[in-house]
């Protein structure tokens, strides 16, 4: 069965709103791999259940006796946001190049040792329906494209593509050409009949590029612009997800009845605290991570929560126990990367769902 069957055919089976993970396994995940060139009847070449030093992955991909990428698969229900910080986390300790989540719907894939937040390790998010996906699939995960390197060649363009254009095109602002500059006056003249003071468009320029260099390394607020694997809007995008509206957050703990909070800095303030008080030393551990590039989550002097912002420092956060701060001037998805870090940090099982208009953070202490 070649690789255009096997895409007709997950899809069929993808609309039974009854599959579950076994049957995304089954039937898209193994049907997928044998059309990439896989023997799935080896288990030297797919290793399902691959234990890991820190868990078990769905499955493990071999070359050579050598794992060349993770697999780690959900139900299509799933919100793939909340797991890709173990798959990654598994792929880094094992030292795994190619990452791979999907719920047979969404493929999220990653480049798990490459420098930068997990988030920024992300270099391609594709849907089963996308008229590009299959050239995407072979591209990055045919045992024929990983065998001979074609696999990381185009992840890596894919990924700095996300991750570095935007920074030539803030350099080209700064100091921009003489052509551009000359193409950009001509246009204004033609329409306007107006001829352009080069000096007030070099700051104009110059203005435009600090404000996209302010966005691009502010932690909250910032949504990555849209990327195609060529130029069409229809092929994958690396957008992140927009903040979901919430109306009510619940805090439930394996061992207790939930707690409700309107606001998700309630929730996340007293999540803080109850670590604190069982792991003492957390607020110390979590400190040290790497937070925003000029603020930090927490701390015990304010003015680090909000970098040369005197007045958000005092009116933006909440008091946490044993003389630490938290900022609150975050979204939603910025709180959730909180959790996330503070569970991580301390080896603590961590589940969020989003149920309608209701976030359900499950910690397991």
């Amino acid at each position: 069965m070649d690789v255009g069957e096997a895409i007709k055919k997950a899809k069929y089976n993808l609309s039974d709103l009854s599959i579950d993970e076994s049957g995304v396994k089954q039937y898209v995940i193994m049907p997928l791999l044998h059309s990439l060139g896989w023997d799935i009847y080896d288990r030297n070449e797919v290793k399902p259940e691959y234990r890991t030093s820190k868990g078990f992955v769905d499955y493990a991909l071999f070359i050579n006796d050598r794992v060349v990428a993770f697999l780690e698969i959900k139900k299509p229900s799933e919100n793939l946001y909340y797991h890709e910080d173990q798959l990654l986390r598994y792929a880094y300790s094992e030292g795994v190049r190619l990452a791979c989540l999907t719920n047979g719907k969404e493929w999220w894939f990653y480049l798990p040792l490459e420098e930068g937040k997990w988030e920024d390790r992300k270099f391609l998010e594709v849907n089963i329906y996308d008229s590009k996906f299959q050239s995407a699939i072979e591209d990055i995960l045919s045992k024929e494209s990983i065998f001979t390197g074609k696999s990381q060649r185009r992840a890596k363009s894919m990924l700095y593509m996300v991750s570095r254009l935007p920074e030539v095109f803030v350099s080209i602002l700064r100091e921009p050409d003489y052509f551009i500059v000359e193409l950009i006056k001509e246009r204004f003249s033609e329409q306007y009949n107006v001829d352009l003071d080069d000096s007030y468009l070099s700051n104009f320029l110059k203005g435009i590029a600090d404000e996209l260099y302010k966005a691009k390394h502010t932690d909250s607020h910032y949504v990555e612009p849209q990327h195609t694997q060529a130029t069409s809007r229809s092929q994958s995008s690396w957008t992140k997800s927009k903040s979901r509206k919430f109306k009510k957050f619940v805090l439930q703990f394996h061992d207790g009845s939930p707690h409700t909070f309107g606001a998700i800095s309630n929730l996340v303030v007293f999540l803080f605290n109850h670590i604190e008080k069982k792991h003492p030393g957390f607020f110390e551990r979590f400190y040290k991570e790497k937070h925003g590039t000029k603020r930090k989550y927490i701390s015990k002097d304010k003015s680090e929560l909000y970098h040369n912002r005197p007045d958000l420092s005092e009116s933006q956060n909440k008091e946490l126990i044993n003389g630490w701060y938290i900022g609150t001037n975050y979204n939603v998805e910025s709180f959730k990367r909180m959790i996330l870090l503070a569970c991580r940090v301390e080896n603590i099982k961590c589940n969020l769902e989003e149920n309608g208009d209701t976030l359900i953070v499950k910690v397991s202490l």
